[in-house]
């Protein structure tokens, strides 16, 4: 009789850390606790590098398009990064975008920051140190480069 569920059983068990695994891999934008955070009152600077003209251009985006960046990322689908010596390939991966979020009080000491850096619309290192959130993600949004372009044009 008990050898009767051991095929039950031992499937049962090989779809639960199949499930597990898939949770852990996808992540989705509105998963990325620190950016929840996020408000008018964020100032970010944009750094813009592309590797195939060897222009760098710099930007500082307003109270409205922080919010649509943020927007931009819990919008999205991303899935963490395993191999992380795998370097990113084509067109796309030449643009490197750095972005720094940064919170201040009136008297001007630095409450919060968020630093993000991404390789064109393939993939995303996003570092915040007082949430203690640090995650290594592929961009899952085939129009994640052309929606942060937008993004960036209104500045």
């Amino acid at each position: 009789m008990k050898k009767k569920y051991l095929p039950w059983l031992a499937a049962a068990a090989v779809i639960a850390v199949l499930l597990c695994t898939w949770a852990y891999l996808h992540v989705d934008g509105r998963e990325i606790r620190c950016m929840d955070a996020v408000s008018e009152a964020y100032t970010a600077a944009v750094t813009k590098y592309n590797r195939l003209t060897n222009q760098e251009t710099e930007l500082t985006l307003s109270g409205d398009q922080v919010l649509k960046l943020k927007a931009l990322i819990q919008e999205s689908s991303f899935t963490r990064r395993v191999f992380t010596n795998k370097p990113y390939t084509g067109a796309d991966a030449a643009c490197h975008y750095t972005i720094v979020l940064e919170l201040y009080d009136p008297q001007g000491h630095q409450l919060d920051f968020i630093h993000l850096d991404c390789i064109g619309g393939q993939g995303m290192i996003l570092s915040a140190p007082y949430s203690g959130t640090s995650l290594n993600l592929n961009i899952r949004n085939p129009h994640w480069r052309e929606a942060l372009d937008a993004i960036l044009t209104e500045s």
